[in-house]
């Protein structure tokens, strides 16, 4: 379930909610920078577990509730962490709030599952009687088998002294002329046909009375089973939203794990204020950057400043080409919807940024051959959606503004886009070769 959270991670425009979020990613920092913590591993996505034990008449299998069990555990151990965390860790602390493992079924569960995964013989006072009696029976018939493996008249007949089981019921091995020395029945033979495996009469009876008490064990734990499905069941809802509130803590943890591996920091937040960029490095290149060092190789990603100001929220870049203009207009990007997320950021920690509504890019040549679309027409198609809907709490990153056509025709359509953006106050970066823009 955490891996979903984190899969559907979504960039919020509210500013309260971003606001917390990064903070809560600095505490889950703060939290990690203290040891590890405990429980989280041991928890399971039992979410269909609970939703068939709601269901009248289900029974849930020993592994399913052990799951239970283990992920109720967890909850316990995570909840307890984060209530020692300190009054510094408020966020989670919250979080903690909405971890409220039901005691009883988890003390049931322990109590009538093995670790393995059995059904333990305390699980009831009828189990506990019946596995008794099934040990005492399998007990006598090894030792009426014994016995007929000491008898002289039979020696003849025995390839080897041993009781072993064929089909579960206790048998010895015998050579094919057993008939004339013990009377019984065949139930299995070795892949030769020189052993036959015989059930003697004498411990038919006995045989037949450990099955019987087998069952009858299988029965009592089938209703163990149901029982405990059913108690889990009524606990349903409140083991859901314990759950629900563990891959709530996950995610933070898994932000600020994030946040460890990049070496990022927490910008500040200003709803409406400039965007203002330091020591800012792309996330990708960061990985690459990981995955170079851990074979050995060089290289590091050189940081990037984009300082933006109420006064010039437009920044064109230009450059030579594989300068990294592209590149710069992605890193915003991706930082500016990584803080909504409520990610840190792999740059200097005094970056400021706003909390944009909207990000609009138009980045790279998506000539459209079905539209019947030239790569300038491709352009001008984003632009006109761009132009309809941008406004000041807009970010928009337009890569080679006006190329595709006439450098004149388009400089003086790149220049009009960008007087038009800057007009509404959006926050705009805007890469170009022409001079009539520069």
């Amino acid at each position: 379930l955490g891996v979903e959270r984190a899969r559907a991670l979504a960039p919020s425009a509210d500013p309260l909610l971003v606001v917390r979020r990064l903070a809560e990613t600095g505490e889950g920092c703060t939290l990690l920078s203290r040891g590890p913590v405990p429980g989280l591993a041991q928890a399971r996505d039992i979410r269909e577990s609970l939703a068939r034990a709601r269901v009248p008449g289900v029974r849930l299998g020993t592994l399913d509730l052990l799951a239970v069990a283990d992920t109720l555990e967890a909850a316990e151990q995570v909840r307890r962490h984060l209530r020692q965390a300190g009054p510094d860790l408020r966020g989670l602390s919250a979080l903690a709030d909405g971890l409220r493992p039901p005691p009883a079924p988890d003390r049931e569960l322990r109590r009538s599952i093995l670790p393995d995964g059995g059904v333990a013989d305390g699980a009831s006072p009828d189990l506990s009687r019946l596995r008794a009696q099934v040990r005492q029976a399998r007990e006598a018939a090894r030792e009426t088998l014994q016995a007929l493996l000491t008898n002289r008249e039979i020696l003849p007949v025995i390839a080897e002294p041993v009781v072993t089981l064929r089909n579960d019921r206790y048998v010895i091995p015998v050579l094919p002329g057993y008939r004339t020395h013990l009377a019984g029945v065949v139930q299995d033979q070795s892949g030769s046909g020189h052993t036959l495996f015989l059930e003697p009469l004498a411990v038919v009876e006995q045989n037949n009375a450990i099955r019987r008490l087998e069952r009858e064990a299988e029965t009592e734990v089938d209703r163990i089973l149901g029982e405990l499905t059913a108690r889990v069941g009524a606990s349903a809802e409140e083991i859901g939203a314990t759950v629900e509130a563990l891959a709530d803590v996950d995610l933070v943890l898994a932000k600020a794990r994030l946040a460890d591996r990049w070496g990022a920091s927490q910008p500040r937040i200003e709803a409406d204020g400039p965007l203002r960029l330091f020591g800012a490095r792309h996330p990708l290149l960061m990985e690459s950057r990981r995955r170079r060092h851990a074979e050995g190789g060089a290289g590091e990603v050189i940081p990037i400043d984009v300082p933006l100001s109420d006064a010039a929220r437009v920044l064109v870049i230009t450059g030579p080409n594989a300068g990294g203009k592209s590149v710069g207009l992605k890193t915003v990007g991706l930082l500016a919807l990584m803080a909504q997320a409520g990610l840190h950021l792999p740059a200097s920690p005094d970056s400021t940024l706003p909390v944009f509504r909207a990000i609009y890019a138009d980045i790279g040549d998506e000539q459209s051959i079905a539209q019947d679309l030239s790569t300038f027409s491709a352009h001008v198609s984003r632009l006109t959606i761009i132009l309809a809907a941008a406004d000041a709490r807009s970010l928009v990153l337009l890569d080679e503004i006006g190329a595709g056509t006439d450098p004149g025709e388009g400089a003086a359509l790149g220049n009009a886009v960008l007087d038009a953006l800057a007009d509404r106050g959006a926050h705009v970066l805007a890469t170009t070769h022409l001079d009539g823009i520069k």
